[in-house]
């Protein structure tokens, strides 16, 4: 009754005697609100009010993953980063709301996973866990193929040191195979191994009664040989390998009133896909009315073997003082931590020409340029609206002035001899030619990397947060506020952004009901801001890595118009103006404890995410020259359209050199309204039990 977190906490009583996977995910499954995201990372409340362009809604990547305080949580994809044996598990807190400043995120839930240690006894485990396709009911559709999978784990603690020094260790195997069919015919088209191996050590050292070290290890390597979507075709399947090690080196102090707490810690984590075919080029075939299957439309290898490294360090202090005053009691935390995120990457496209393509099935050869613009047909690649200034550039000679390949696409498309290419002839041009095609499908439109570098773009952090926990009487307040500054670095190592110091207050106040610790109202209002991930360090930063060419094919040679990547045009820019998003809470509630064993709850949830970030094409929304109506203006938001935003609006007074820039979404926002009810039984008389109804409105 002194707290306004919403959280719970889930250890292996609750754990091993429900039905869940054996792993922290699947765990949080067993909280009131948590649902499932397609992305198959849970999450709660609004932390899956999102939906990207492509239409994927409801997914997650907000939430914020904490082993024994190490921040694993993936900083590219705002995932999970790592996994780990689910046996060394104390206990789970799962955090939903109300969160106090001393922690990160809040958009979503935080996990906080507390692993066990050694003592002056000996304690241990060994399981092994298996099944296969004899011990289900045989498929009678033929849509799955069979499979085996065995899990095999120990634990063991105890004392090095009787009363001094203790360590716990575990190591876990999970291994599974599956046979994919194809999903049409029914036979087989491979078999998939999922070699996991979880390893895991901590040792502790009380030094004196005050002073303790703890020192762990855990790391979580894996290799998948394939995909087992049949869906996936083997000439287009990749094998996986991921995981990392992690350290964490931890100092307690204690004094009588006073609690002092030093760490650091490595977080790493790789993902390398590895695809299957690579001898020759990816290449997706379009075809228009007709008949084509799976195989017809994806041809070629898998396209491009990319190997990523997310790796985190962090070192941090914190205190924590006990006040007991004659106005109430005061518990006063306060801490500071540095963070750095680094992203490498290595990315190489496959096939001898290191080429992705996109072509036009034969029966179609002759199609116009005028089907690849603006939505083009089922399949193809078409060209985007924002392409055709590229192109065409503003004197009709597509931007390539001082090419020698100037005369010679003059000489070929310029069918009215003025000297122009205008939209019309370029859109008459019809495509046929298949030369040098990986398929000896028609050439229309490929991406080639003309140069390939591994490279790392990071960015670096500095938080602190201060707040009081005060309860007098039946009352209790906590106010505190949390900084946060974040700054992103390119891959040659300069600065790329910086975003100033944001102050994230955050107060709450509960009140108990009739001072017998049993029944509480509460009320919660506080800021949470989420941090630009390096996906977008790296958007906006790959200056040194692989150089990529967009080309379509004109007559009988390839026209590049757009260079991505390399020193010459950045993909993106952090516009001037790009602020950092963030997400204010607004929650009332109310907690009764029912007879012994049992506890009610009512929340109510007001959520409002702004300054949501967005990349914005500036030739489409912000060129002053574009005439809205013009038929050559192929959707352009010109001076005076409803979708027009000045250069002024991302702080240039003109064209950055990018082909894109990071900024806020003009109006963009995220509601959210949520009430959530919960019974829960605690466990006694041999059993437990929880009840929860979560209601959901969100824009």
């Amino acid at each position: 009754t002194t707290s306004a977190t919403i959280s719970s906490t889930l250890n292996l009583d609750i754990v091993e005697s429900l039905p869940t996977g054996r792993d922290y995910q699947s765990y949080l499954q067993l909280v009131p609100g948590v649902k499932p995201s397609p992305n198959g990372n849970p999450s709660s409340k609004s932390g899956v009010n999102y939906q990207d362009i492509g239409g994927a809604a409801g997914t997650s990547s907000d939430n914020v993953y904490l082993i024994d305080g190490v921040d694993v949580t993936d900083h590219q994809t705002g995932t999970f980063g790592a996994r780990f044996n689910s046996e060394i598990i104390q206990e789970q807190q799962v955090i939903t709301g109300g969160v106090p400043a001393e922690f990160a995120g809040g958009s979503g839930l935080i996990s906080k996973v507390v692993t066990k240690s050694g003592g002056d006894e000996w304690h241990g485990s060994l399981n092994y866990y298996l099944q296969n396709d004899s011990l289900v009911a045989k498929d009678e559709h033929n849509t799955s193929g069979g499979f085996s999978t065995y899990d095999t784990a120990f634990t063991l603690g105890g004392p090095i040191v009787k009363e001094k020094l203790w360590f716990f260790a575990s190591y876990q195997k999970k291994y599974r195979e599956d046979e994919v069919l194809d999903p049409v015919t029914g036979n087989p088209m491979r078999t998939v191994d999922d070699d996991a191996r979880y390893a895991f050590f901590k040792a502790t050292w009380q030094i004196t009664d005050n002073d303790r070290l703890t020192a762990t290890f855990f790391n979580d390597p894996t290799e998948i040989s394939g995909s087992r979507n049949p869906n996936t075709l083997n000439n287009r399947d990749f094998a996986r390998k991921q995981g990392g090690d992690n350290y964490k080196l931890e100092y307690t102090r204690d004094w009588t009133n006073l609690r002092l707490n030093a760490y650091g810690f490595r977080h790493e984590g790789e993902q390398s896909d590895i695809p299957a075919v690579s001898d020759v080029s990816l290449n997706n075939v379009a075809f228009r009315n007709l008949p084509s299957t799976l195989a017809d439309r994806n041809q070629g290898g898998g396209g491009t073997a990319i190997s990523t490294e997310r790796n985190r360090d962090e070192f941090g202090v914190s205190l924590e003082y006990y006040l007991d005053t004659g106005f109430g009691t005061h518990t006063i935390k306060g801490g500071f931590s540095y963070s750095e995120n680094e992203y490498f990457e290595d990315s190489r496209i496959t096939g001898p020409d290191q080429a992705r393509y996109f072509s036009i099935a034969q029966g179609n050869a002759g199609v116009t340029f005028a089907d690849f613009v603006g939505p083009g047909w089922a399949g193809a690649r078409s060209i985007v609206a924002a392409d055709m200034p590229r192109i065409l550039g503003e004197t009709g000679g597509f931007g390539i002035a001082n090419s020698a390949d100037r005369a010679y696409f003059t000489g070929l498309l310029d069918t009215d001899g003025n000297g122009v290419i205008s939209t019309a002839e370029m859109n008459a041009y019809q495509f046929s030619s298949s030369v040098g095609n990986p398929t000896g499908q028609v050439n229309n439109y490929r991406i080639v990397e003309v140069a390939a570098a591994p490279y790392s773009v990071s960015s670096k952090g500095k938080t602190f947060y201060l707040q009081d926990t005060w309860t007098l009487n039946q009352w209790t307040v906590n106010a505190g506020v949390r900084g946060e500054e974040w700054t992103h670095f390119d891959s040659t190592g300069a600065q790329s952004v910086k975003f100033d110091w944001e102050f994230a207050p955050r107060v709450s106040l509960v009140y108990d009901l009739f001072g017998d610790g049993r029944a509480k109202i509460f009320g919660f209002a506080g800021r949470y801001y989420d941090p630009i991930r390096t996906n977008m360090s790296d958007f906006a930063g790959n200056l040194t890595g692989p150089e990529l060419h967009e080309q379509i094919f004109i007559g009988d040679r390839w026209l590049t118009f757009r260079s991505r990547g390399g020193p010459k045009t950045p993909d993106a820019l952090f516009a001037p103006s790009t602020r950092t998003p963030y997400t204010d809470e607004f929650m009332i509630g109310f907690s009764n404890t029912i007879g012994q064993d049992m506890s009610l709850s009512v929340t109510a949830t007001k959520r409002k995410t702004r300054d949501v970030l967005e990349d914005y094409d500036l030739t489409l929304y912000s060129d002053p020259e574009v005439v809205a109506g013009d038929p050559a203006d192929y959707g352009h938001a010109g001076p005076g359209s409803a979708f027009y935003l000045p250069y002024s609006y991302f702080g240039y007074d003109g064209k950055p050199n990018s082909n894109y820039v990071i900024a806020t979404l003009a109006g963009g926002k995220r509601d959210y309204m949520g009430y959530e009810i919960t019974l829960q039984k605690f466990k006694s008389n041999h059993w437990q039990g929880m009840l929860s109804y979560t209601y959901n409105d969100a824009e």
